[in-house]
């Protein structure tokens, strides 16, 4: 089965041991990486440092960098996973290369299973160097594999679906196209990508409501879009969408609106602020 998923970027992990003390992009800090890069949770939910993605009763949700958390997951890791996810991307030159192969199913960490709390802190506690056990499935048998995490800077994916393969950021979800990456947000019936930090609300049926906590920035305007026939160009921060302050739920929700019915969207340019009317065709 085709997977509809949206694959979620948004954590900055460990790439070499030499990056110690210093920061990787967006400020962010190294982190100790088994070199894994997607986690994809096929009908649940997979939660990461500051990124997560789930799949119940049919809702498509996912978060970027932000304060998300499921209210079912536990506080004390920055890992959790409702069902076993799946592992994708294993990096050619990182610590699982030849140990874990495409697709292998993580069953659990240092003999825990990956559903539990322990085995979300054994791997929020991950240290360079010392040695994790990974018990996977692979072709319907159950083996263990040993490896050591090392410093790094490389990004970390999740997904969830209902197949087993995550797909390309960006799938549609409800009425506009939200995918995240790095803290960006593209609304693709506007034509916009924009980079803002979320704030989400997951509720018990698993559906989601979300905001921006910081007025965004436009980073790309799709050419021939709405957003570009109402003259809005990268490096405009978006303030308010039909009077609605942008950095709140209901300016949030007037900028989904907008995808739908369009709007005046009020902006920052410069040092000026200018209004400008988005229609759609």
């Amino acid at each position: 089965m085709r997977a509809t998923a949206i694959t979620v970027l948004g954590l900055m992990v460990v790439a070499a041991s030499n990056l110690s003390g210093q920061e990787c992009r967006q400020g962010r800090g190294p982190r100790a990486d088994i070199g894994i890069r997607t986690f994809h949770c096929q009908g649940g939910t997979c939660v990461l440092p500051g990124a997560a993605a789930t799949n119940r009763q049919g809702q498509l949700l996912s978060t970027g960098i932000g304060l998300f958390r499921p209210p079912d997951a536990p506080r004390s890791t920055q890992y959790w996973f409702s069902v076993e996810p799946r592992l994708w991307n294993v990096r050619g030159n990182g610590p699982a290369a030849g140990k874990v192969m495409e697709g292998d199913v993580l069953v659990a960490v240092n003999g825990d299973p990956v559903t539990t709390e322990a085995a979300g802190r054994h791997l929020s506690q991950m240290v360079p160097g010392t040695p994790i056990t990974l018990t996977l499935r692979r072709s319907g048998r159950m083996l263990s594999v040993v490896v050591a995490p090392i410093l790094s800077c490389e990004t970390l994916e999740v997904s969830a679906g209902t197949g087993s393969r995550p797909v390309e950021p960006g799938r549609a979800s409800g009425t506009a196209e939200v995918g995240a990456s790095a803290g960006m947000t593209r609304v693709a019936s506007l034509g916009l990508m924009l980079v803002g930090e979320k704030e989400l609300d997951v509720r018990s049926d698993g559906s989601i409501t979300w905001w921006f906590v910081e007025v965004p920035v436009v980073a790309r305007v799709d050419q021939g879009s709405p957003a570009a026939n109402a003259a809005i160009v990268p490096g405009d921060v978006v303030l308010a969408v039909n009077e609605h302050p942008i950095n709140t739920a209901t300016g949030t929700a007037a900028l989904l609106s907008a995808a739908t019915e369009g709007g005046a969207f009020r902006l920052r340019r410069g040092t000026n602020i200018v209004t400008v009317q988005l229609r759609l065709r």
